[in-house]
């Protein structure tokens, strides 16, 4: 079974393997004007896609493992952290991207070839979704008939029905912006069916529902938001795909490499990227985690610890490029990863604080002579 570094590296070579060059993840704190915390792989492609910085990779492909914060603004995960098993407001995302190169096929086709050929994800629980737009709404485009072609090849070639494993979305689901204007475009999700005899054939995608998630989004940037509204054509297309690194970790070690689904712990935090942590929390608090969601506050308060913890892991032990990346300092513009803490604590304490254990618990880091900087030391502990 894949070690969740063995799984990073694995996409990363996939894509080297297509002539992408590999990026290092960029800061935290983005160059957008629009955005407080990178909140997407492709924040550091905007002025590429805009066509105001010529692209500097022969041929026009990169990928990467992103860093990403969403703590606020248009993509906001702070009210599902603790609450389900597969939301995170700190997050790294694998990209891959196309700068005027590749399109739509290329990127389907490479999609498949990870996730069914080299993976081994079973195709017949996998369910593609693509950009239908509701009209009465006002949703721009058109249906991505193309996208939907190139997805029932795949279903077809290992004698899937599409009608079953292509499921439409409108704007909402399918229609990716990164904010209120830039670059953005239809979009085409990756989606898994976690339940144990996997044959819902379609009937959870996109309901919310922790039983089917998605895994991958690949975006077909090809227009411009504008502050009016409206949307302009950008002058190329482009690819721009993101993929929950923590979520396919998850079902490829929580099923025991596809083996088990009708016992499978499918949950981020039960992976090799949060289970150390956890434990560390379980020798400090003396309280066990039990995998449970509300009504079991106290692992809501250990999920958004553990969350806090990744991030301190994050920034003191850098793998790649960090929050200190290109000389910015933790606190730049006034805002510091703890931010992202501190407005988990915040929320908790307003929504969820009702009993002593998990009082306990959040204080954890703040009572009994317990400091911030302890919390780097449990983080170099961890590093360890």
């Amino acid at each position: 079974m894949m070690t969740s570094a063995q799984i990073r590296q694995s996409f990363l070579d996939f894509f080297k393997s297509k002539q992408h060059t590999i990026v290092p993840s960029s800061s935290l704190m983005p160059d957008s004007p629009n955005l407080l915390f990178t909140n997407a792989g492709m924040n550091q492609f905007v002025p590429i896609f805009l066509g105001q910085t010529k692209c500097p990779y022969t041929p026009g492909r990169a990928a990467d493992t992103q860093k990403c914060i969403r703590a606020g603004g248009k993509h906001n995960d702070l009210d599902d952290v603790g609450l389900d098993t597969y939301h995170h407001t700190f997050f790294e995302m694998l990209g891959n991207w196309s700068f005027g190169d590749y399109f739509k096929r290329e990127a389907i086709d490479w999609a498949w070839e990870l996730v069914v050929g080299i993976w081994k994800f079973p195709p017949q629980r996998l369910y593609a979704t693509v950009y239908n737009p509701d009209k009465t709404k006002n949703d721009p485009s058109e249906f991505d008939q193309e996208a939907w072609n190139f997805w029932a090849e795949k279903f077809r070639s290992v004698g899937l029905d599409p009608a079953t494993h292509i499921v439409n979305g409108n704007k909402k689901d399918n229609f990716w912006m990164m904010g209120e204007t830039g670059p953005c475009g239809p979009c085409s999700e990756l989606h898994v069916d976690l339940t144990p005899a996997g044959d819902t054939q379609g009937s959870l995608v996109n309901k919310g529902d922790a039983r089917c998630i998605e895994i991958w989004n690949l975006v077909f940037i090809q227009f411009n938001a504008n502050p009016d509204g409206t949307f302009t054509p950008l002058p190329a297309q482009h690819v721009d795909t993101g993929m929950g690194f923590e979520r396919v970790t998850s079902i490829i070690q929580g099923t025991k490499n596809f083996t088990d689904f009708a016992h499978a712990k499918i949950s981020n935090y039960e992976t090799d990227i949060f289970r150390p942590i956890f434990d560390v929390l379980e020798k400090m608090s003396g309280k066990t985690y039990k995998s449970t969601l509300p009504s079991g506050q106290k692992e809501t308060a250990i999920h958004q610890k553990g969350e806090l913890t990744q991030q301190k892991h994050e920034s003191t032990h850098p793998k790649g490029e960090s929050i200190h990346e290109k000389g910015e300092p933790t606190h730049e513009k006034g805002e510091s990863t703890y931010l992202e803490g501190e407005s988990t604590h915040q929320k908790h304490e307003s929504t969820h604080l009702k009993g002593e254990s998990t009082h306990q618990i959040v204080e954890l880091t703040h009572q009994k002579g317990e400091s911030v900087l302890q919390n780097d030391q449990i983080a170099l502990d961890i590093a360890k």
